[in-house]
C-alpha cells in the first residue's frame, strides 16, 4: 500500500489496529545489508564482515510502501551498523523529519528518532511463527513482535532488490567506485518502479515477508541482468527526487 502523501500516519499503520495509535509517528525503518564486493587485497581486512565475506556495508532506510529514503553505501563490511548510521547522520545528510522516527532492530540504540525493540526479549518474526493463540508472554513480549511486522519493511526491500538485481548477490569485477554506483543505479530502479508500476513479480512474493536478505531466490527469466551501459549515468542524477547518495570513508 502506498501512502497518499496527505495523511501524517501512514496507511500501513492507520488501517491496522496492531499498530494504530501505537506506532502513529513511525515513517519507515533502518537497516544495513551486505553486498559483496571486490576491492584491492590491502583493504579486504576493512571490507571482510562477519560472515567472512569481502563485502559493503550498505545502509538502507526504508518507508512502509517499500520506497527507499535514503542508502547508505561504500561502508566497509566490518563497520558496526551504529558507526554506519552515526557517520550518515553527522556527515552524509541523513536526517529524520521533527516528530517523526525510524523503527530498527536492537544492534542499535534508542534515541528520540529511533526506536529498537525491548533487549532480553525474543524478536524476530520466526520466533513468533507456528505459536497459534499462544499468549504472548509479556507486554514487553508482544511490543517486540508488532514492532518486528512493522520493521520487516526494511528486510522485504532488502529482499525484493536482490532478487531483482542478481549482481547485488554474486558481486561484480567492476572497479569499486562503480561497483558502489552499481548499488545506487538498482535502488534508483527499485523506487522507480515501485512509484510507476506499484506491485510487480518481486514485489508479490508472499515468501519475501520473510525472507533473509542474503538468501537465493528461484530462478526466473525475467531476473534483470545489471550491464554496464547501465551504470554511466551521471552521479547527480541518482539522487534527483528518488534516493539520497551517502558515500563512506575513503580512507
Amino acid at each position: 500500500m502506498l501512502s497518499t502523501g496527505t495523511d501524517p500516519v501512514h496507511p500501513r499503520i492507520r488501517h491496522d489496529d496492531r499498530f494504530y495509535p501505537y506506532f502513529t509517528d513511525a515513517i519507515g525503518a533502518i537497516d544495513e545489508t551486505y553486498i559483496p564486493a571486490h576491492v584491492l587485497k590491502d583493504r579486504q581486512a576493512r571490507y571482510r564482515n562477519r560472515k567472512n565475506v569481502i563485502s559493503q556495508n550498505v545502509m538502507g532506510v526504508c518507508g512502509f510502501d517499500l520506497i527507499f529514503h535514503y542508502v547508505g553505501v561504500e561502508f566497509e563490511g566490518a563497520a558496526a551498523d551504529m558507526m554506519v548510521l552515526r557517520r550518515a547522520i553527522e556527515v552524509g545528510g541523513f536526517t529524520v523529519p521533527q516528530g517523526k522516527y525510524y523503527l530498527v532492530d536492537s544492534g542499535y540504540g534508542n534515541a528520540a528518532q529511533f526506536l529498537a525493540p525491548y533487549r532480553g526479549e525474543r524478536y524476530h518474526i520466526l520466533q513468533y511463527q507456528n505459536c497459534g493463540n499462544a499468549t504472548y508472554r509479556n507486554m514487553r513480549d508482544k511490543f517486540n513482535h508488532r514492532h518486528a511486522q512493522l520493521c520487516n519493511c526494511v528486510e522485504r526491500c532488502f529482499g525484493v532488490l536482490k532478487n531483482r538485481f542478481q549482481t547485488l548477490r554474486e558481486g561484480n569485477c567492476y572497479l569499486f567506485r562503480v561497483q558502489v554506483l552499481i548499488v545506487l543505479a538498482c535502488c534508483v530502479v527499485h523506487n522507480f518502479i515501485r512509484r510507476e508500476h506499484g506491485e510487480d513479480y518481486y514485489f508479490n512474493l508472499r515468501q519475501m515477508d520473510n525472507v533473509e536478505d542474503d538468501d537465493d531466490p528461484p530462478n526466473d527469466p525475467n531476473l534483470v541482468e545489471l550491464t554496464y551501459s547501465m551504470v554511466i549515468l551521471k552521479e547527480e542524477s541518482l539522487t534527483q527526487g528518488c534516493i539520497v547518495v551517502q558515500w563512506g570513508d575513503k580512507n
